[in-house]
């Protein structure tokens, strides 16, 4: 299982948060688009979550759609949700991947 609460926010977002005053910046800026580092830890998941493992990361509300994308395209198969929070936001994408069976043929 992976969790991850990575940060997620637009780099050129931050200066209007009241957040941004209050926690460190490293804890906070996603990058460009906000997604620099979940790109990283997608790519690197195919070597660690094993066949049936689940993933649940938080994402900020919107990129739920691109998130998705990219655990689809690490983790080819797999069934990709995005999840709401009690306001009805998407804020997490939740992954499943899939227990791969390989039959011969007894030819």
């Amino acid at each position: 299982m992976i969790a991850a609460n990575l940060p997620y926010i637009p780099s050129a977002d931050l200066d209007g948060l009241a957040v941004a005053r209050f926690e460190p910046r490293s804890a906070l800026d996603g990058g460009p688009d906000g997604l620099d580092l979940m790109r990283r830890l997608l790519a690197q998941a195919p070597e660690t979550l094993a066949p049936g493992g689940l993933a649940l990361l938080e994402i900020q509300s919107g990129q739920g759609a691109r998130v998705s994308e990219l655990a689809k395209a690490a983790f080819p198969g797999a069934e990709v949700r995005v999840l709401a929070d009690y306001a009805g936001h998407g804020r997490v994408v939740w992954m499943s991947t899939r227990v791969m069976h390989v039959t011969r043929n007894n030819d």
